[in-house]
């Protein structure tokens, strides 16, 4: 879909690109959202900025559909492909010295004072994503080499996991368990914290925490997960691991308010003493 809507973009003279790749809620539905490159995400001036958009969501069969839109430019789209391309020396800093700046639009604005050239943050944007590839491979690798790897690590007797993949033998959820995780949840096993981070990584899938406290009140790491979506399905899963592999329960855990998470909870509370929301 992505190559079609870009192709068809620049058959009008303009160009898109997906400024936070694809999303998935806590249902399972997917979003993915084409802007212009006329759009600077992080102009203060609104007014300046081109409007142009496609959403599209998945339905019940997991084919994307457009759901909302906005057709109109407030610039002259004739001038959009018309941009000077970046150089190589200019690429070789955005590889070499990019990670220095705290966002693309400030190494954008540091190329054009420093260099007198006139980048946009689409250009840099797509020049970081394509050395993000390069170096890390395709997003679709990632789980299978995931998965690599930490089968190597547990036939050294490094580690243990659960995995579950769906019926596209996609990675579905993922649970991790190291040697010292375990031994840390075998000393410190009275009171648990779990939550899960709200997207915060290169696929925009959620990792779940199993947290720990010592006797010294510090935190630690006793479990990671990763779930394809929030789901109570995906809860079930990996809590109903946790409790096959660890075989010790804690007497309290401290959940959120996330429903889907309380609803899968339902293994824990005929085995801990109390469940704190």
């Amino acid at each position: 879909m992505t190559k079609s809507i870009k192709e068809l973009a620049i058959k009008h003279k303009f160009e898109v690109f997906i400024p936070y790749g694809e999303k998935i809620n806590k249902i399972g539905i997917k979003r993915t959202e084409f802007i212009c490159s006329g759009n600077d995400l992080l102009k203060k001036d609104l007014k300046n900025t081109c409007t142009f958009f496609l959403e599209f969501l998945t339905n019940e069969l997991g084919k994307y559909y457009l759901a909302n839109y906005n057709n109109a430019h407030n610039h002259p789209i004739t001038t959009m492909l018309t941009k000077p391309k970046l150089t190589t020396p200019i690429k070789n800093i955005i590889k070499n010295h990019g990670q220095n700046f705290t966002s693309t639009q400030k190494l954008s604005e540091f190329l054009n004072k420093e260099y007198k050239i006139k980048s946009d943050y689409q250009q840099v944007y797509s020049e970081q994503a394509k050395i993000h590839r390069e170096q890390y491979g395709q997003v679709s690798e990632d789980a299978q080499k995931l998965l690599e790897l930490i089968q190597e690590r547990s036939t050294l007797g490094l580690c243990n996991y659960k995995y579950q993949i769906n019926e596209k033998n996609e990675l579905k959820s993922l649970l991790y368990f190291s040697n010292n995780m375990e031994k840390i949840f075998e000393s410190f096993h009275d009171v648990m914290i779990i939550d899960s981070t709200l997207n915060k990584n290169r696929f925009d899938v959620p990792l779940v925490n199993f947290i720990g406290i010592d006797n010294y009140g510090k935190s630690r790491i006793i479990c990671i997960a990763l779930i394809s979506n929030e789901q109570q399905t995906s809860y079930e899963f990996i809590f109903d691991a946790f409790l096959k592999q660890m075989k010790t329960v804690p007497d309290v855990v401290f959940i959120d308010e996330d429903p889907t998470m309380i609803a899968g909870y339902f293994l824990f509370y005929n085995f801990c003493l109390k469940i704190l929301i």
